[in-house]
């Protein structure tokens, strides 16, 4: 299998972004954006221990990857990868605490065929959410964010969406959820978790609340703690 490495400029864009920019000088706001969103790709894929997914594809991996935040970014969530090996062989595994530990499972060959059907439906464009009054979200709204990317036959694939401004009963949040169910239904050290978000019901997300009782912590994110 094909070893995943994470970007090292993580520090660097964490220590660029530490200051606000003068809100007045707009090119200083824009190149500031710029970079805290080059940080934020840069922690995620950190956390997780991954390659950027454009990677993944240029080495010729079959991978399906999931990663979620809550909508107070209250707690650092498993991330989720499906990969089919050239083997054949089909694996799921979670990266916990940056990723200090991983649990991963060997699944059916058809595991990976049931998700991957669904392909087409999650990458298609997801229709805006719509609100009532002025059609933006609601001040304070604090909806589900997924990042749900692919790679196959030297190609890759992202749809990153949020709750606040994407339909949440599309296909791609679908599509997310599902991979988190196949983690938890799947790696035995989440057997406990899985038991108790179902005891307590969480609709859609209760899968994603799986993986938050699995990793065993509760570490809010900070601006300066991303």
């Amino acid at each position: 299998m094909q070893i995943d490495r994470p970007p090292a400029e993580c520090a660097q864009l964490i220590a660029q972004t530490a200051a606000w920019p003068d809100e007045k000088d707009k090119e200083a706001v824009r190149r500031w954006s710029d970079l805290y969103k080059r940080k934020f790709e840069c922690v995620r894929l950190t956390e997780a221990g991954w390659s950027p997914i454009e990677k993944a594809a240029e080495q010729g991996r079959e991978v399906r990857r999931a990663t979620f935040q809550d909508g107070r970014l209250a707690f650092r969530i498993p991330a989720v990868a499906l990969e089919r090996t050239r083997d054949g062989a089909v694996w799921i595994r979670l990266s916990i605490n940056r990723p200090a530990r991983v649990f991963s499972a060997r699944l059916p060959p058809e595991s990976w065929t049931r998700l991957t059907a669904h392909d087409e439906d999650a990458r298609r464009p997801v229709a805006a959410r719509t609100w009532e009054g002025p059609g933006l979200p609601p001040l304070g709204c604090h909806g589900w964010s997924v990042t749900v990317e692919g790679a196959e036959a030297k190609r890759s694939w992202r749809q990153d969406l949020s709750e606040c401004t994407a339909d949440p009963d599309s296909p791609a949040f679908a599509y997310a959820y599902e991979l988190a169910s196949i983690a938890i239904d799947h790696i035995s050290e989440c057997a406990a978790a899985k038991a108790k978000a179902e005891s307590q019901g969480h609709g859609p997300q209760e899968p994603v609340r799986g993986l938050i009782y699995c990793a065993g912590r509760f570490a809010p994110r900070t601006f300066e703690n991303p």
